[in-house]
Protein backbone atom coordinates (compact mmCIF):
# COMPACT_ATOMS: atom_id res chain seq x y z
CA UNK A 1 0.00 0.00 0.00
CA UNK A 2 1.34 3.43 -0.96
CA UNK A 3 1.18 6.06 1.75
CA UNK A 4 0.61 9.80 1.44
CA UNK A 5 4.24 10.36 2.47
CA UNK A 6 5.45 8.22 -0.47
CA UNK A 7 3.16 10.07 -2.89
CA UNK A 8 4.49 13.41 -1.60
CA UNK A 9 8.09 12.21 -2.05
CA UNK A 10 7.39 11.15 -5.66
CA UNK A 11 5.70 14.49 -6.40
CA UNK A 12 8.61 16.46 -4.92
CA UNK A 13 11.09 14.34 -6.90
CA UNK A 14 9.11 14.93 -10.12
CA UNK A 15 8.88 18.68 -9.48
CA UNK A 16 12.62 18.90 -8.79
CA UNK A 17 13.40 17.02 -12.01
CA UNK A 18 11.09 19.26 -14.02
CA UNK A 19 12.68 22.40 -12.53
CA UNK A 20 16.16 21.11 -13.36
CA UNK A 21 15.01 20.31 -16.91
CA UNK A 22 13.62 23.83 -17.33
CA UNK A 23 16.87 25.33 -16.05
CA UNK A 24 19.04 23.28 -18.39
CA UNK A 25 16.79 24.16 -21.33
CA UNK A 26 17.25 27.87 -20.62
CA UNK A 27 21.03 27.49 -20.33
CA UNK A 28 21.24 25.53 -23.59
CA UNK A 29 19.03 28.04 -25.43
CA UNK A 30 21.33 30.87 -24.33
CA UNK A 31 24.50 29.01 -25.34
CA UNK A 32 23.25 27.78 -28.72
CA UNK A 33 21.29 30.87 -29.70
CA UNK A 34 19.88 30.46 -33.21
CA UNK A 35 21.35 26.95 -33.52
CA UNK A 36 18.86 25.67 -30.92
CA UNK A 37 16.02 25.11 -33.41
CA UNK A 38 18.09 24.29 -36.49
CA UNK A 39 19.31 20.90 -37.55
CA UNK A 40 22.95 20.28 -36.80
CA UNK A 41 25.22 19.37 -39.68
CA UNK A 42 27.08 16.63 -37.82
CA UNK A 43 25.62 13.74 -35.90
CA UNK A 44 28.68 13.75 -33.61
CA UNK A 45 27.93 17.33 -32.47
CA UNK A 46 24.31 16.42 -31.73
CA UNK A 47 25.46 13.33 -29.80
CA UNK A 48 27.88 15.36 -27.67
CA UNK A 49 25.28 18.00 -26.82
CA UNK A 50 22.61 15.39 -26.12
CA UNK A 51 24.87 13.41 -23.77
CA UNK A 52 25.89 16.62 -21.95
CA UNK A 53 22.23 17.47 -21.35
CA UNK A 54 21.40 13.93 -20.21
CA UNK A 55 24.42 13.94 -17.85
CA UNK A 56 23.17 17.19 -16.31
CA UNK A 57 19.81 15.52 -15.64
CA UNK A 58 21.45 12.38 -14.25
CA UNK A 59 20.01 12.58 -10.72
CA UNK A 60 16.57 12.15 -12.30
CA UNK A 61 17.35 10.16 -15.41
CA UNK A 62 18.92 6.77 -16.04
CA UNK A 63 20.50 6.40 -19.44
CA UNK A 64 22.57 3.90 -21.30
CA UNK A 65 24.84 4.97 -24.14
CA UNK A 66 24.89 2.32 -26.82
CA UNK A 67 28.00 1.41 -28.75
CA UNK A 68 28.40 -0.05 -32.21
CA UNK A 69 28.24 -3.67 -31.01
CA UNK A 70 24.57 -3.69 -30.00
CA UNK A 71 21.51 -5.03 -31.79
CA UNK A 72 21.17 -3.90 -35.37
CA UNK A 73 18.80 -0.96 -35.63
CA UNK A 74 18.70 -0.26 -31.88
CA UNK A 75 18.53 3.46 -30.95
CA UNK A 76 21.77 5.37 -30.36
CA UNK A 77 20.73 6.31 -26.82
CA UNK A 78 18.15 4.78 -24.51
CA UNK A 79 17.07 6.12 -21.15
CA UNK A 80 14.31 6.13 -18.58
CA UNK A 81 12.84 9.40 -17.26
CA UNK A 82 9.73 9.77 -15.10
CA UNK A 83 8.79 6.11 -15.71
CA UNK A 84 9.06 6.51 -19.49
CA UNK A 85 11.39 4.41 -21.64
CA UNK A 86 12.87 6.53 -24.43
CA UNK A 87 15.00 5.66 -27.45
CA UNK A 88 16.80 8.36 -29.44
CA UNK A 89 18.07 7.78 -32.95
CA UNK A 90 20.43 10.66 -33.76
CA UNK A 91 20.65 11.86 -37.36
CA UNK A 92 22.29 14.78 -39.11
CA UNK A 93 20.26 17.03 -41.37
CA UNK A 94 20.50 14.59 -44.29
CA UNK A 95 20.30 11.28 -42.44
CA UNK A 96 17.25 9.03 -42.28
CA UNK A 97 16.38 5.95 -40.26
CA UNK A 98 16.99 2.57 -41.88
CA UNK A 99 14.28 -0.07 -42.19
CA UNK A 100 15.84 -1.95 -39.25
CA UNK A 101 15.84 1.21 -37.10
CA UNK A 102 12.16 1.85 -37.92
CA UNK A 103 11.35 -1.77 -37.00
CA UNK A 104 13.06 -1.40 -33.59
CA UNK A 105 11.27 1.94 -33.05
CA UNK A 106 7.88 0.29 -33.70
CA UNK A 107 8.71 -2.41 -31.12
CA UNK A 108 9.60 0.24 -28.52
CA UNK A 109 6.38 2.18 -29.19
CA UNK A 110 4.33 -1.03 -29.08
CA UNK A 111 5.72 -1.60 -25.56
CA UNK A 112 4.43 1.87 -24.54
CA UNK A 113 7.87 3.49 -24.90
CA UNK A 114 8.93 6.50 -26.94
CA UNK A 115 11.35 6.33 -29.86
CA UNK A 116 12.32 9.49 -31.74
CA UNK A 117 14.54 10.41 -34.66
CA UNK A 118 16.41 13.38 -33.26
CA UNK A 119 17.94 16.13 -35.43
CA UNK A 120 17.87 19.17 -33.13
CA UNK A 121 18.33 20.00 -29.47
CA UNK A 122 14.87 21.59 -29.53
CA UNK A 123 13.44 18.16 -30.40
CA UNK A 124 15.33 16.65 -27.47
CA UNK A 125 13.67 19.06 -25.04
CA UNK A 126 10.23 18.28 -26.50
CA UNK A 127 10.90 14.60 -25.76
CA UNK A 128 12.21 15.30 -22.24
CA UNK A 129 9.30 17.57 -21.30
CA UNK A 130 6.93 15.05 -22.91
CA UNK A 131 8.07 12.51 -20.31
CA UNK A 132 6.40 14.81 -17.77
CA UNK A 133 3.34 15.42 -19.99
CA UNK A 134 4.41 19.05 -20.39
CA UNK A 135 3.93 20.56 -23.84
CA UNK A 136 6.50 23.15 -24.94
Amino acid sequence: MITNVEITEVTEYRDAALLRLTNVQNIVKQRLGTKYNRELTEEAALLTQTLNILNYLSPYLYYIRQDAKTLKGFPDIIFCLNSRFVGLELKDDEGECSAQQRKQARKIVAAQGVCVELKTIAQLFKVLFGCFDVII
